[in-house]
């Protein structure tokens, strides 16, 4: 396991202490060095992204949005786009909930789109 995807399972998944936030910053590049690395501890740790984190993200408070879209759709985002270009058919079932019609916002729409290719 590497430290990247140890690290992002701990913050998406793990007990949080009381007094810590995470920082953008450090989420994002986990998110990208678990993405760059087509595994099958990173399509397992992408796809949970999808199926398992219902959390919420508290963020360090000094960083300031990180996107205009909740930083938990911008995980899943990157999720999505990275299991459809690796193996679509593969990672349908787990797209395909963030693909509803009815959702109407940048998530749903990314997914709809990864769906169609």
């Amino acid at each position: 396991m590497s430290a990247a995807h140890d690290h992002l399972r701990r913050l998406l998944f793990g007990p949080a202490a009381a007094d810590e936030k995470p920082h953008w910053a450090g989420i994002v590049g986990a998110l990208h060095t678990v993405a760059a690395e087509r595994s099958e501890e990173s399509e397992a740790l992408l796809r949970s992204v999808l199926t398992d984190f219902r959390g919420h993200l508290e963020l360090e408070p000094s960083e300031g949005l990180p996107h205009a879209m909740p930083p938990e759709d911008l995980l899943r985002s990157v999720a999505v786009q990275t299991l459809a270009a690796w193996d679509l058919p593969r990672h349908r079932d787990a797209i395909l909930p963030h693909a509803d019609p009815a959702r109407n916002d940048p998530l749903g729409s990314i997914a709809r789109r990864a769906l169609a290719v």
